[in-house]
C-alpha cells in the first residue's frame, strides 16, 4: 500500500479551506457494528444516515486500561488519572488530549515512533497530528492513519465529501459516540474511517480488499472509551 488518505503531498499544500482535492472513486457505505468502548444496553444501535446494502466492517475493540503511569506525590483524594498522568478529583481537571502523546492516548494502538509523521514536512491547516502506519492484516499490506484535527467540523467536512452516507454509532440512551464512513479510494482501496462525535480524532484504514480492512479494524486498532478520552478512574 502506498500513498495516504489525504492524497499526494503536493496536494496537501493546496488543500486550503476547501480540503477536498483527493480524487475519490464511487463512495459506498456499510453499517458499522457498535464498538465495545462504552457500556451498551440491549437497545443500543448503530444508525446509518442512509440505507446500506454492504456488510458492516468489524468494530475495533477499545482499550480500558490506562497507558500513562501514575505520577508521584498525587493528591490522596484524587479519583481520576488524566491522560497526562496527573491525578485529579474530577475529570473536569483534565485537559483535552493533544499532540502525539494525546493521539496515542486516544488510540492506544498507535506508536508514534513506529509510524510516519506526515505533517513534519508539509503542514495542513485543518490538521494538528497525522501519523501513517504500515501493517499486515489477513495476509495483505494495509495503511492505518491516526488523525488529530483542528476541529470536529474539519473531520466531518472531509469524510462527508468522501461518502455522503455517514453512520452514527450510538451508546446508552441513544447518545451519539462516533461516526463512521466506508468508501473506495483509487486505485480501488477499501477505506473505512471512524471519528469521535465530540472530539477531533479519527482513524482511517486503507486495504486492498474488504477482508483485510475488516481484519485490520478488528485486530490492529484500539481506541479509548468516549467517557475516558481525558482520563480514567483510579483503580484499586
Amino acid at each position: 500500500m502506498t500513498g495516504h488518505f489525504l492524497g499526494p503531498r503536493r496536494q496537501w499544500r493546496r488543500a486550503g479551506a476547501a480540503f477536498g482535492l483527493v480524487a475519490v472513486a464511487t463512495a459506498v457505505l456499510a453499517g458499522v457494528e457498535l464498538t465495545r468502548d462504552d457500556p451498551q444496553p440491549s437497545g443500543a444501535t448503530s444508525t446509518p444516515s442512509a440505507s446500506s446494502s454492504q456488510s458492516p466492517p468489524s468494530a475495533p475493540p477499545t482499550s480500558t486500561q490506562p497507558s500513562v503511569p501514575d505520577p508521584t506525590g498525587a493528591d490522596p483524594a484524587a479519583q481520576f488519572r488524566c491522560w497526562t498522568g496527573a491525578r485529579v478529583a474530577s475529570l473536569d481537571g483534565c485537559a483535552e488530549p493533544n499532540g502525539a502523546a494525546g493521539l496515542a492516548w486516544v488510540f492506544p494502538s498507535l506508536d508514534p515512533a513506529a509510524c510516519t509523521n506526515q505533517l513534519a514536512a508539509a503542514p495542513v491547516p485543518q490538521l494538528r497530528q497525522l501519523y501513517e502506519c504500515r501493517a499486515r492484516a489477513a495476509g495483505q499490506d494495509v495503511n492505518i492513519t491516526y488523525v488529530e484535527w483542528r476541529s470536529v467540523a474539519d473531520a466531518l467536512n472531509y469524510f462527508d465529501a468522501k461518502s455522503p452516507r455517514r453512520v452514527t454509532i450510538r451508546g446508552p440512551r441513544g447518545r451519539p459516540l462516533r461516526f463512521s464512513w466506508v468508501y473506495v479510494t483509487p486505485p480501488g482501496d477499501y477505506t473505512g474511517a471512524l471519528s469521535y462525535t465530540d472530539a477531533p480524532f479519527s482513524v482511517v484504514v486503507r486495504a486492498p480488499d474488504a477482508a483485510s480492512r475488516s481484519a485490520a479494524e478488528h485486530d490492529l486498532i484500539r481506541l479509548r472509551r468516549t467517557a475516558e478520552l481525558t482520563g480514567v478512574p483510579l483503580r484499586g
